[in-house]
Order: C-alpha cells, then sequence, then structure tokens
C-alpha cells in the first residue's frame, strides 16, 4: 500500500542499503511511502530487539579488545545509565557555574487533540486509524515539536532569527538572554511522550514575562476555559497577590516575577503556565472550540516565593 509520504523508497535503495546502518536502514523504510512499515508494530519491535541485541553484544567484544568495561562502550546509548550519570554530572557542574536554573517547564501533549500534519490524519482515514496507533510516525512528529517548542519557541536556539522567544531579551534582540539550556524526553505510563526542560538566564527582568500567567484571564474565553481545563497542579505554593503581574528587586539585586494569583486561582491551584503555547498544541475542531484536553506548558520559577507544586 503506497502513501504520499516525504521519502521516496527505490530499487537502489534496496540493492545498496548495505552501506545504511541497521537503524537507518529501518527508519528509512518507516518514512518511505510504503505506510506498512509503520503499521507494523510487531515489525517495529523485532527491529528494536535486533538493534539492542547487536549494540550490546558490539559493547561487549569492543571492549574486551580494549579492555575496558562494558558499560563505556555504552555510555553514549540513551538506554545506559553511564550516559544519564555523565548527564547529571554535567547538570551540576552548571548549577556550579551559574546558579539553581531560572526556571523548571514541562511540555505535556495530549494525542487526542494534538495538531497532527496531514499526511499522518490522510494514513488515519484510509487504514481507519485512531491517534496512538502509529506509534513510530507520531513519535517522530511530536519530539520534532516539542523540540522546537524547547528550542526555538522558548529558549530561541534553534535559529539565529529568533527575536520574540519568551526566554529573549526584550530590549536588545539581538543580544542573548539564555545562557544554557538542558531538556529530555520521558514518557508517561500510556506511552505519551512529554519533555522536561532546565533553562537558565542572565536576566529574568528582560525575559517576555507577558507571556507568562498564574491566572485565568477571562478577556479572551476559549483560552480562558483552556487554562482553567489544562492548568491543574495538585497543590500550589504561589503567594497570594492582588496586583498585575510585576517584577520586584530582591536584596542581592536581582529581579522575581511576581504573578497576580488571586484566593480563586488557589482554590484551582493553578500553575505558572503559557497559554499561547497551550492553544498552539492543541487542534481546533471544525466547528469552532477545541476537544477534550489540550497539551499543558508549564513553569516552575527558580525562587521560593514563586514557585508552583510538584510537576
Amino acid at each position: 500500500m503506497a502513501h504520499p509520504l516525504p521519502q521516496e523508497v527505490t530499487l537502489r535503495d534496496h540493492v545498496d542499503g548495505s552501506e545504511k546502518s541497521g537503524v537507518q536502514q529501518d527508519q528509512h523504510k518507516v518514512l518511505s511511502t510504503v505506510v506498512d512499515y509503520s503499521l507494523d508494530f510487531d515489525l517495529l519491535q523485532f527491529n528494536y530487539d535486533r538493534w539492542l541485541f547487536k549494540t550490546v553484544t558490539g559493547a561487549i567484544n569492543s571492549s574486551r579488545a580494549s579492555g575496558c568495561s562494558p558499560n563505556c562502550g555504552l555510555q553514549h546509548k540513551s538506554f545506559s545509565a553511564t550516559l544519564w550519570q555523565w548527564q547529571h554530572l554535567l547538570l551540576v557542574d552548571a548549577i556550579r557555574q551559574y546558579g539553581f536554573p531560572s526556571f523548571f517547564i514541562t511540555v505535556s501533549p495530549y494525542e487526542l487533540t494534538f495538531p497532527w500534519p496531514g499526511f499522518i490524519e490522510e494514513i488515519r482515514q484510509q487504514h481507519c486509524q485512531e491517534p496512538t496507533d502509529l506509534p513510530v510516525l507520531e513519535t517522530l512528529h511530536v519530539a520534532h515539536v516539542l523540540e522546537q517548542i524547547a528550542r526555538g519557541y522558548l529558549a530561541g536556539a534553534n535559529t539565529n532569527r529568533w527575536r520574540h522567544h519568551v526566554f529573549g531579551n526584550t530590549e536588545q534582540p539581538m543580544q542573548r538572554n539564555v545562557i544554557t539550556y538542558f531538556y529530555r524526553f520521558e514518557f508517561q505510563s500510556r506511552g505519551t511522550q512529554h519533555l522536561h526542560m532546565l533553562v537558565w538566564v542572565k536576566d529574568l527582568a528582560l525575559i517576555r514575562a507577558n507571556l507568562l500567567h498564574a491566572s485565568i484571564s477571562w478577556r479572551n474565553a476559549e483560552d480562558a476555559f483552556l487554562v482553567a481545563d489544562t492548568q491543574k497542579s495538585s497543590s500550589s505554593c504561589l503567594p497570594l497577590f492582588e496586583g498585575p503581574d510585576s517584577f520586584e528587586e530582591r536584596q542581592d539585586g536581582s529581579s522575581n516575577l511576581r504573578f497576580h494569583y488571586t484566593e480563586e486561582d488557589r482554590d484551582r491551584n493553578l500553575r505558572v503556565h503559557n497559554a499561547p503555547g497551550c492553544a498552539a498544541l492543541s487542534h481546533r475542531r471544525p466547528g469552532g472550540g477545541r476537544a477534550g484536553h489540550v497539551a499543558e506548558i508549564c513553569l516552575v520559577l527558580r525562587h521560593q516565593d514563586a514557585r508552583v507544586g510538584n510537576q
């Protein structure tokens, strides 16, 4: 069964396939016009098991030849505990250099209302598939979107042309305000991937704070219901503040972002959020409005008096 996907599989690909690694060959087929490669979950599992076996046995053999442990041979693989031990040390080093992160961010999509590209929607219609029935194509698409949200919309680091990203420099857009950042993908129990991110900024007062809120703005009814539905936390430690969102200077000269936070917001356990980002990651129904739950983008500030609960 053929379908107009971005890549073509030709006879030459099958003849010269030995030049590519097993992973490259499998990915090339999954992204080809032959949809059956992405529909067959058993084939996906077989290819993954084969790759895992070859990777582990190859690391064992190479470690014996070089006189090191298999962990050293696998330390660059994402499933290796050694890799994440190195990542932990790198984060500790970043904290020693720059202090605690300015923001902890969670971006959690909801696959049933996530915006999908046209070719995935067409495959679903032709093959009677529902969201989560195309694990390979859906995972690649969601990972790409979340990465662009993190690196582009939030940090402005995926291209030099970003001037109006969330943590950018509002006074001098050409000057970087993000010192560094770290993010990783995780998968929930039902299989949905989400992203956690740490961001260090030079000056908190220079970010686009008008894009961050801890209260419901009823000026836009659709965004208001969106926030009320998705931005609830199990608990909140934000202080009540009836004034507008504003910056206040701390004793050490640094800036602190104080959010408008009413008793109603506290009763709802609302967390700091980015409503435009949530709206962009949810699909509009043809008749207007949004169906079901949508994506979540929530933030935790570094300072104790501006944090939100566990998320």
